[in-house]
């Protein structure tokens, strides 16, 4: 009678856990409650900074083409906690893309772009900083480490106009699958904490106390404007570029 309850028990909370991850993603709520349940490495709140860098024990064999399917497409900010302090998302529109490919050697390589700024005609709650707006381009790249993880590195672009405060590039970060989630778990990142999942992206940052989450509103080839990730780019940058021509020419 008594393992009939433990495995009833157990049953129940495996069944809270996948309606958690299948209605909501990687919701931190969810994660709250059910914190004794999943490995330490899928902690995606700042409970996390509490306890030493945990061991990622994979479960599954890395797998370049699926971590590239995850990431790829065009992610929007849902929230963003700051030292216990959640921002008003809705007065920010904040889109993060990805567009990943084949490259040589086996590699995979492509960019990603971030584009935030603050809704027009918005009145700002007084927990929300001001947003003056940013976008930044990267050159990403992803290859096989080993059988258990793959390497993923962003590069920024010198055009680039984000402040470090809302960056979401990373050096290089290794990604393992954890129960069919990919996490990195690096302190000598800017996010200590990268969580993938089919449906969210979650970043968070010990040192400044922040947590934020994405939601996948598109898994196809991102365009912004008509316009495949770089094209848009390399367009901005020579609008700008021309602009400052102009500028120059009237003093």
């Amino acid at each position: 009678m008594k393992a009939s309850r433990i495995v009833r028990a157990g049953a129940i909370a495996l069944g809270t856990f996948a309606l958690c991850f299948t209605l909501f993603g990687f919701v931190p709520s969810c994660e709250k409650e059910l914190a004794s349940l999943y490995p330490p490495a899928l902690k995606a709140d700042l409970s996390a900074c509490a306890m030493n860098r945990p061991v990622v024990k994979p479960t599954a064999a890395a797998d370049l083409s699926k971590f590239a399917r995850r990431l790829n497409g065009a992610w929007e900010l849902k929230m963003r906690t700051v030292q216990g302090i959640t921002s008003d998302t809705r007065q920010l529109s904040s889109k993060l893309y990805f567009d990943i490919a084949p490259g040589a050697g086996g590699s995979l390589a492509g960019n990603a772009l971030l584009i935030e700024e603050s809704k027009p005609d918005i009145i700002s709650r007084a927990s929300t900083k001001r947003n003056d707006g940013a976008q930044a381009f990267w050159d990403v790249t992803v290859a096989q480490k080993g059988k258990m993880a793959v390497s993923f590195g962003m590069t920024e672009s010198n055009g680039s106009k984000a402040p470090p405060s809302i960056t979401r590039g990373v050096r290089e970060a290794e990604f393992s699958e954890l129960d069919s989630v990919f996490v990195s778990v690096d302190k000598s990142e800017a996010w200590d904490r990268v969580i993938v999942t089919d449906t969210a992206l979650v970043y968070v940052s010990c040192q400044r106390g922040v947590i934020e989450r994405y939601a996948k509103v598109s898994g196809q080839k991102p365009q912004i404007d008509g316009l495949p990730v770089k094209m848009y780019w390399q367009k901005r940058q020579a609008t700008r570029l021309h602009a400052s021509v102009a500028r120059q020419g009237l003093k």
